[in-house]
């Protein structure tokens, strides 16, 4: 920090949350870079004392909602403008998704007044921002910047393994939360016809019952498949267990913008399979395509069969490059963000 310029005070609307190492990682890269956080609520005291508000997932700006929730959401909207206008507060948007996961109905009316309040965005890929930027128009004005989603390499509990191609049949892995977006109904079906490689898919399937009764039907029969659905989270250590485990990590999702289980299979050196979609392409210019194979269209059999074919055929050991997606210039850059949007360096 330079002698002109004061620490900011951001709220981080999470500052932690358990079992998500990004925001953590988030908000370590915002204090590296000299500045104050913490946890936001919506209290005038809480509001007042931020120089800028940085708010996540705000999906309750999204969802529909009863008369009594609606009117508490505009409420929240009103705080928020109060601060700007007569605090100079600044409000920012970190563009996760473009619309939260699983949401059946959306208020675009309550949603387009949470996008009013904005000062800034913070994307986490060119393609986030052309995306975001194509389903809300009038979210072109807004200041943005642009930047990564980084690596988990500064958190890892234990030492990420070097890759080393397998031998013999190929077990794949997905790690992460049963839903239905994560297309696992299609993996388990495409996986079930591939008797050459094992796969195993782990995580919460909480009010996931539907769901997790239709991967066991789909499973049913297929030996190289095991279902290890739990009705808590998976702990850190255990997940990283579970991902150096595996001699890749699938991820067959039906929609996504920005993928933290691809960084973090990738931070511990594991090659990824994922649609080509969402900001994939761009990380995989990023790494190459034998640490992030996309493939096109459905999740079949033969997609299976090409990415485990591509692991066996690999001629070297290796760490995935990941020097791109170092949270230091991340906080750098967010800090820059904050100042300039509040109009002036303090």
């Amino acid at each position: 920090m330079t002698a002109s310029k004061r620490n900011l005070n951001v709220a981080l609307m999470p500052r932690t949350l358990p079992l998500n190492k990004f925001i953590d990682l988030f908000r370590t890269s915002i204090e590296s870079a000299g500045n104050a956080t913490y946890d936001f609520s919506w209290s005038w005291a809480k509001v007042w004392a931020a120089d800028a508000i940085i708010l996540h997932w705000p999906d309750q700006f999204f969802r529909k909602s009863d008369l009594p929730g609606s009117l508490k959401l505009y409420a929240k909207i009103t705080m928020l403008w109060a601060a700007k206008i007569l605090g100079g507060r600044r409000v920012v948007w970190v563009a996760h998704n473009l619309t939260p996961h699983d949401t059946a109905v959306v208020d675009a009316k309550l949603r387009d007044r949470f996008f009013d309040t904005l000062d800034g965005i913070i994307f986490l890929s060119r393609r986030s921002q052309q995306l975001v930027e194509e389903q809300y128009p009038r979210l072109r004005s807004k200041s943005s910047l642009v930047t990564v989603h980084g690596h988990y390499r500064d958190v890892a509990l234990s030492p990420p393994l070097v890759y080393r191609p397998p031998q013999g049949n190929v077990r794949l892995g997905y790690v992460g939360l049963i839903r239905p977006y994560k297309n696992l109904d299609t993996l388990v079906s495409a996986a079930a016809a591939v008797p050459a490689i094992h796969m195993h898919v782990s995580g919460m399937a909480q009010d996931a019952n539907d769901l997790l009764e239709d991967l066991q039907r789909r499973a049913q029969g297929a030996p190289n498949i095991t279902l290890d659905a739990r009705t808590t989270p998976l702990d850190d250590a255990e997940v990283e267990r579970l991902i150096d485990a595996s001699d890749g990590v699938v991820l067959p999702y039906r929609n996504i913008l920005n993928s933290g289980s691809a960084l973090h299979a990738l931070s511990r050196n594991r090659p990824v399979l994922a649609p080509k979609i969402g900001s994939l392409p761009e990380l995989q210019e990023h790494v190459g395509s034998d640490w992030l194979y996309l493939y096109e269209g459905d999740l079949t059999p033969k997609v299976l069969e090409d990415f485990a074919d591509r692991l066996r055929s690999r001629r070297f050991d290796g760490t995935a490059p990941l020097d791109a997606y170092d949270w230091l210039p991340i906080g750098r850059a967010i800090d820059g963000f904050l100042r300039k949007i509040r109009g002036a360096v303090e």
